[in-house]
């Protein structure tokens, strides 16, 4: 086909034992071929080509190469009924170079987050959310968790509940990954990352960087929706969480 396509053409050609080799070289300096039918081609300069299944699962939250949503992360200040503050933001910084790999054009004159105390009203209807932190360190998931189809039991040291299959996960590892519908406004897009602790965070923030295509895949028991429960496993026994189990 390359050859037919006149890029490349043969030099020269040698037979031994009976068998012909051509030997082959380009006729211009750079060749280009489509690798995925999902990807999205870049801006020049960009250097890369975002997969397809990372397109998909950024959509609506980056689109043509653009931040388009709220990232609304929990408050470092004691706060809410809870009286908690978040301890998130260490286990977050990954997701963030996870969010970076596809954003070609980024607004500078605009902040990209909010903590929970800042937002307002409008806030939650006019933009695509992207929601981290449990309820007892946000105070935006709190007013949404009974309405996800995995939620944290606030009255039971914050297990996670599923709606889907009745499970229960009480282990601080233990993290959710939910995309589904903006219960603010039906036209948006919320993605929830939240762990049973801030170390669970990490095992979401894995998942998702590792594991994208899987989490596509939807929920063990109903593959229409994007809801998943996770947990991080220590490999090397090192204390710190490298390896990701999903249960649902």
């Amino acid at each position: 086909k390359l050859a037919k396509a006149g890029v490349i053409y043969t030099i020269s050609s040698e037979k031994r034992h009976g068998m012909i080799a051509n030997i082959y070289t380009v006729t211009s300096p750079v060749i280009a071929a489509k690798l995925h039918d999902k990807g999205t081609e870049l801006k020049e300069g960009a250097g890369s080509m975002v997969s397809g299944e990372i397109t998909e699962f950024l959509s609506p939250f980056i689109q043509d190469g653009k931040l388009n949503t709220k990232i609304i992360i929990g408050s470092t200040k004691t706060h809410g009924k809870y009286e908690s503050r978040s301890a998130d933001t260490p286990y977050l910084i990954d997701f963030l170079l996870f969010l970076g790999t596809s954003l070609t054009d980024f607004d500078s004159s605009s902040i990209a987050y909010k903590f929970d105390t800042e937002v307002t009203d409008a806030d939650l209807k006019n933009n695509n959310l992207i929601l981290v932190g449990n309820p007892k360190i946000n105070s935006i998931t709190d007013r949404i968790n009974t309405l996800m189809p995995i939620y944290f039991d606030v009255n039971n040291d914050f297990r996670i509940i599923s709606k889907i299959t009745n499970n229960k996960y009480p282990y601080d590892f233990d993290a959710v990954i939910i995309k589904t519908k903006n219960p603010f406004n039906q036209n948006k897009e919320i993605l929830l990352i939240a762990g049973k602790r801030s170390e669970g965070l990490r095992s979401a923030v894995l998942a998702i960087i590792r594991h994208t295509k899987e989490i596509l895949n939807g929920n063990i028991k109903n593959k229409n929706i994007m809801a998943k429960v996770v947990s991080g496993i220590d490999k090397d026994s090192d204390g710190v969480v490298d390896g990701i189990k999903f249960h649902e």
